[in-house]
Parts: structure tokens; sequence; C-alpha cells
């Protein structure tokens, strides 16, 4: 009995002890993460930059990071998602842009496989800073009208320079509602599993048409339950299973 109350005693002490530490905070436990990262732990690596968005930690860094850790482990679907997330925090930032198009060459062989034209003009800023130029220039056309009324000899020379201010809070309310509808509500499915099928109907039956590699994207036009109706940039349709891709946006 005396050598079990030691036991006993010993327990507490070690418990009381763990309570004491201090927790690793983010910094330490993203430090970790990155260290096991170059180590080739990738598993663990990801585990632990996963953990860390899970307890509200956002940053472009632990998404790039993560969309690295991905891309070594041999998962370019899930990387291109890692990395898409980074983009749209940090839309000019180079080593980002540079991933993704490494990412997406890796998979499809091609150098241009990403946005292109107006969708990737509006992909330059984030929707905050659109909504930003668009306020400003809104409240610089008012203050423009406010000058007008209060010195109303100078309404003339002022007009033209309204005129600019209205016509470029048009043109930046125009890029916002761009920016929206690319950022937002355009789903993109990242294929994120390896030998997909897209398949002519939404059955399991159906034939295959064509071959999709991991980490394919392709265009979401309709949802059939389980079922998306795919489209790619070479103009080919068919449909995926639901669980096979990643949705972007979500």
């Amino acid at each position: 009995m005396k050598r079990l109350g030691q036991w006993l005693i010993l327990l507490a002490a070690w418990g009381w002890l763990g309570l004491a530490l201090p927790a690793a905070t983010p910094e330490e436990e993203f430090s970790r993460a990155n260290q096991l990262c170059e180590q080739g732990n990738y598993a663990e690596a990801i585990a632990r930059y996963e953990q860390l968005l899970q307890s509200g930690r956002v940053s472009p860094a632990l998404y790039y990071n993560l969309g690295t850790a991905y891309f070594r482990a041999g998962q370019p679907g899930r990387a291109l998602y890692a990395l898409r997330h980074a983009e749209r925090l940090a839309p000019r930032d180079p080593d980002i842009r540079a991933n993704l198009a490494s990412v997406r060459r890796a998979v499809s062989g091609s150098e241009d496989t990403g946005p292109r034209g107006l969708e990737a003009l509006l992909g330059r800023l984030t929707l905050n800073e659109w909504g930003l130029l668009a306020a400003a220039t809104l409240w610089l056309w008012l203050g423009v009208l406010g000058l007008g009324q209060w010195f109303p000899r100078r309404r003339a020379s002022l007009r033209s320079t309204g005129g600019l201010l209205l016509a470029t809070w048009l043109a930046a309310m125009a890029c916002l509602s761009g920016a929206v509808y690319f950022q937002q509500m355009q789903r993109v499915a990242i294929v994120a599993q390896k030998d997909v099928q897209a398949r002519l109907a939404p059955y399991d039956v159906s034939k295959p048409v064509w071959s999709l590699p991991e980490g394919a994207e392709v265009r979401v036009m309709s949802e059939n339950q389980d079922w998306l109706e795919i489209r790619d940039d070479r103009g080919r349709a068919g449909w995926l299973k639901r669980d096979q891709v990643l949705l972007w946006p979500r």
C-alpha cells in the first residue's frame, strides 16, 4: 500500500507539472511544423498546419507552407487548394504565384494553366482592396460635389474633376463586381484523387469520357445530388462525384 501511495503521489506530481507547463504558442507550433516539413515528415507537418488553421490562425504564410507540404507529399490537388487560399490573402506575393505556377505545371505540363484575361487582372487585388478603392473614389466624388456647392464660382472648374471621379468610381464598382464573381461565385472543382474519370452522365455505371489527373481544375456548371457537371478549358463536359474533388470556393 505504501508503494501504491508513492506511485499515486508521483503521478499526481507529473499531472500538476503538465498543467503548470505553458502550452506552445502558435508561432512555436508553426516553427515546429516548418521543421518537420524540412525533415521530410510531411504528414505530421500537414497535421500541425491544419490544426493551426482550425484554431483560427489564418495567414498567407500558413497556407503557403501547407500547400508546399501537400505538394511534397504527392497531393497536388490539396496543394492547389491551400495555395489558392494563400493567393486570395496575398494576390501579389511572387513566391505564392511561383508555387502555384509550379504545381499547375507539374499537373498539366503546361506553362500557362492559371487564370487568364479579365479573371487574372481582377485577381491582382483582394476583394477588400477593390472595395476600398471603390469607397475612396466615391467619397472623393462626393467631396468634389460638396466643394461645388460651397464654392459656386469654382463649380465649372470642378465639373471635369467630378466627372472623372464618377467614371473612376463606376469602373471600380464594375471591377469589384467582377472580382466577386470570379472569387466568390464562380465555382471550381479541384481533383483531389488519383485516376478520376469524368463520366457522360451522373451515374456510376455511366460511360467515362476522359481522365483527369489529380490537381486538375475544372469549372462547375451545375450540381445533381452527389454529382457535379464540369467543363474544362478545352470545352469538354462531363460529370464527377463530389467526393472526388475539393470545391473552390467552399
